[in-house]
């Protein structure tokens, strides 16, 4: 698993729809706990015909941002991604 934060890429100051534009384009599942916006955006992009290349929903209630809960979320991260390739287009999984 490929991992990439925003930071190192400088992606931190695009707004959400480039950002998943972005990811499509390289391929890039998108982890975000910014589940309103990301779903406006997915439903819109579906009807549109636009696709993605995954998209990964979190809650910051399940995954607190601490350096535990950082952790416990890498690893589920690796256990829903593992395994035999998926196909992430277009697909939306809460984790």
């Amino acid at each position: 698993m490929d991992v990439r934060t925003l930071h190192e890429l400088q992606w931190q100051e695009v707004d959400d729809e480039t950002l998943l534009s972005l990811c499509a384009g390289q391929g890039a599942v998108l982890v975000t706990n910014n589940v309103a916006d990301f779903m406006v955006i997915t439903r819109r992009w579906s009807l549109e015909g636009r696709g993605h290349a995954g998209l990964i929903l979190t809650s910051d209630a399940r995954w607190p941002r601490s350096r535990d809960g950082a952790g416990a979320l890498i690893t589920a991260l690796a256990a829903a991604t593992n395994g035999p390739p998926h196909d992430w287009s277009d697909r939306i999984h809460w984790l």
